[in-house]
């Protein structure tokens, strides 16, 4: 094999311009945040006001528009026929989002499966108190919604969504408000 003058100098420019993508790339990276964390209040139909319904995310962005969030929904307490029962209710979630950024605004779907979890008690006939039930259930289901994020900063946004789950055969279809820090 001879080397030419003209191969050195085209494998230099190849490598030259292989480095200059790669550093881009990295660069590009560098400007958008991959990981964020978040808190929420929610309301949520299954919540009597007993407590505040709150959920706790973490996050991983794989690109502008795809997204992994783990979630730790609290649904709160649930007081069942006139206060002669209490329930409270937990759940956990993985949720692939498919986001949409317009702007400052990101529109997002989201999708996953939650682990769910509920105790208490509750009179089965409150009239007579006499038969009172014990709950302590849990189980998974679909769990999917909407939402929409307002950028203030570069790393720190404001959220509000919209999702669809259900606990123990019941619906919890949790809207919240909160807010999301990327680094």
């Amino acid at each position: 094999m001879i080397l030419t003058g003209n191969y050195i100098v085209n494998n230099r420019i190849n490598l030259l311009l292989v480095s200059s993508i790669f550093l881009t790339n990295i660069c590009i990276a560098e400007e958008s945040p991959k990981f964020n964390v978040g808190a929420s209040g929610m309301i949520v139909g299954y919540n009597d006001d007993d407590g505040a319904p709150y959920k706790i995310n973490a996050g991983y962005s794989f690109t502008e528009n795809l997204a992994l969030e783990a979630n730790y929904l609290n649904f709160g307490d649930s007081d069942r026929f006139d206060g002669t029962g209490d329930i409270s209710a937990t759940a956990y979630s993985i949720e692939l989002l498919a986001k949409f950024p317009i702007g400052d605004f990101t529109a997002y779907a989201k999708f996953g499966n939650s682990w769910w979890s509920e105790e208490g008690s509750v009179n089965a006939y409150p009239w007579d108190g006499t038969n009172i039930q014990n709950i302590d259930k849990s189980g998974n289901d679909f769990i999917y919604g909407l939402g929409m994020s307002y950028a203030i900063f570069s790393n720190f946004s404001v959220k509000l969504e919209y999702q669809k789950s259900e606990v123990n055969n019941q619906t919890a279809n949790p809207v919240s408000i909160g807010f999301d820090l990327a680094f």
